[in-house]
């Protein structure tokens, strides 16, 4: 493995990643992963494009990154050794892997992942056993570091909350990560991205004529007979079946048109 002098975040990493098959997309080229599928996976990797961050998401972001920072002294105590950040690239059968390590032994023998506490996953830690959608980066960390295992640990950063498995690379897990990445990068040269679906529009329905009537104690003029051809004219416009998406497009237009019509008329006139 080779470690880059490279800070975890920062534009150049985003730009390392993009050409290499990394450990945290491992769970979505399996197939595994509960937030992306494997076809999102291929497109972004093709496009280069990367889903908007949300406010939401950006604040998980940075708690984790928090709990991560106040753990690791912690997990430093349980393995008794150092554990510094890193990220390494390697090349296995023509694959180009990367990982990013939470921490990493200077030994190289020993990694350190975190995740921020959550229930289920404390649960799997405590004995349920590890899901596929953390293992498989688990295998990809091992494959790419050499090292013999790593800590997974899930906590909010205090020891009260801090949870914690050993856990060691399995022989069929590991040919099956290769064979899937194997795959996926023969899947990826041949992916031909779909092309934007665009938005429909309904149709542009023109406003009608403003209603006006003049008042001098009782109605004396109105416009109120052309207001009534031109919406007839709209009714008998409307398609009764609706079958492509452009048709239900116009109907909604048509529905917001005819909600306007029962704004109250303009008045004018003596009082």
């Amino acid at each position: 493995m080779e470690i880059l002098d490279i800070q975890q975040g920062t534009p150049e990493w985003l730009a390392l990643r993009q050409n290499h098959f990394t450990a945290s997309e491992a769970p979505a080229m399996m197939g595994d992963s509960p937030f992306i599928s494997r076809d999102q996976l291929l497109h972004q990797k093709k496009t280069g494009s990367t889903p908007e961050v949300t406010e939401f998401q950006q604040k998980k972001f940075d708690a984790g990154h928090q709990a991560e920072t106040e753990a690791r002294p912690l997990a430093e105590k349980i393995v008794g050794a150092d554990l510094f950040p890193a990220t390494g690239i390697t090349s296995i059968d023509g694959l180009p892997l990367l990982a990013s390590f939470d921490g990493l032994t200077m030994m190289e023998d020993l990694l350190f992942e975190h995740k921020l506490w959550n229930d289920k996953l404390v649960a799997q830690i405590e004995g349920e056993g590890i899901e596929p959608a953390y293992y498989w980066q688990l295998e990809h960390q091992l494959l790419v570091s050499g090292a013999e295992r790593v800590l997974f640990v899930s906590s909010d950063g205090t020891p009260d909350n801090f949870h914690y498995v050993y856990y060691q690379s399995h022989g069929d897990r590991r040919k099956a990560l290769i064979a899937g990445w194997q795959q996926f990068q023969e899947d990826l040269q041949n992916f031909e991205p779909e092309a934007p679906v665009p938005a429909l529009e309904g149709e542009v329905i023109q406003d009608t004529t403003a209603l006006v009537v003049q008042l001098d104690g009782s109605v004396i003029d109105s416009n109120l007979h052309l207001l009534e051809e031109q919406i007839a004219k709209r009714i008998d416009s409307v398609k009764s079946a609706l079958v492509t998406d452009q048709d239900f497009a116009d109907a909604e237009s048509a529905v917001k048109f005819f909600s306007n019509c029962s704004a109250p008329p303009h008045k004018s006139g003596i009082f």
